[in-house]
This record gives C-alpha cells, sequence and structure tokens, in this order.
C-alpha cells in the first residue's frame, strides 16, 4: 500500500492521508447505514479502554490532537 494512503506521524507531527482531501468520495461508495447497538459486553470493555487511555494509559501529546 502507498504511504500516502495511511495517516502518518513524525515526530508528533501528524499528515493526513491523501484520500481524506477527496472532494467527490466515491472510495466507500455505495455503504448503507444500519443501526447497530453493541451488545452490553462491548460496551463494558470499550468503557475500560477509554478510561485507560484518558488516564494511566495517555501519551503526552494525545490531547494536542482530536477530529
Amino acid at each position: 500500500m502507498p504511504p500516502e494512503c495511511l495517516d502518518s506521524e513524525t515526530e508528533g507531527l501528524f499528515t493526513l492521508a491523501t484520500w481524506r482531501n477527496e472532494q467527490n468520495m466515491t472510495s466507500f461508495v455505495p455503504l448503507k447505514k444500519v443501526a447497530r447497538k453493541p451488545a452490553q459486553d462491548g460496551k463494558i470493555i470499550r468503557n475500560s479502554y477509554a478510561q485507560y487511555f484518558a488516564t494511566n494509559g495517555a501519551v503526552p501529546w494525545q490531547n494536542k490532537f482530536y477530529y
């Protein structure tokens, strides 16, 4: 896979993949929206990871970047 197809990070600076700049995104068409409700176990695991990465597992630069 060509490197420009993936987001990258070098010394704390993020470079977005070239596909993110496409005006008429056809790469993922046609995708249908499907309602999904995660299982309770999945919610518990997700919340455990979220708590960990927001506290003990946090990296110094993570709050500088958000989308």
